[in-house]
């Protein structure tokens, strides 16, 4: 439907984020795509999801560098273990070190607090999640 590549730091210029914001909602999207990283990408949506006229949003970020081959996947048992974080800390940990011990520990405390319940969720039948 369109795609737009914002210059480098445009979220600090309100011009260009109108500009974002007018070319997305000339196009109307049903699904619109976010590939800023993360977490710019989740920001960008959640700041100005009422401005912009789409009905679902998804933040896609690495998604895309690893579909594009940019960015190697973790070997198999480690996205297995939910460890893909690890295995990319370690690709890039200049970059990632404070996003992940610094700014997502609050998160890291919030999946061991309710391991359970996402265990249990995990394994829970279909038709008890409300799943049709």
């Amino acid at each position: 439907m369109g795609v737009y590549s914002p210059p480098m730091g445009f979220e600090r210029d309100e011009m260009e984020v109108e500009k974002a914001i007018r070319i997305i909602n000339q196009k109307k999207p049903q699904i619109l795509v976010v590939g800023l990283g993360a977490p710019k990408q989740e920001k960008f949506i959640y700041r100005y999801r009422e401005k912009m006229d789409f009905h679902v949003a998804l933040p896609f970020g690495a998604a895309i560098d690893f579909e594009a081959g940019m960015v190697k996947r973790a070997p198999l048992w480690m996205r297995r273990l939910g460890l893909e974080w690890l295995f990319r800390f370690f690709q890039e940990p200049g970059r990632l070190f404070k996003r992940y011990f610094i700014d997502d520990m609050r998160i890291f405390w919030l999946a061991w607090k309710y391991r359970y319940e996402i265990i249990r969720f995990r394994d829970e039948p279909d038709e008890k999640k409300g799943e049709e």
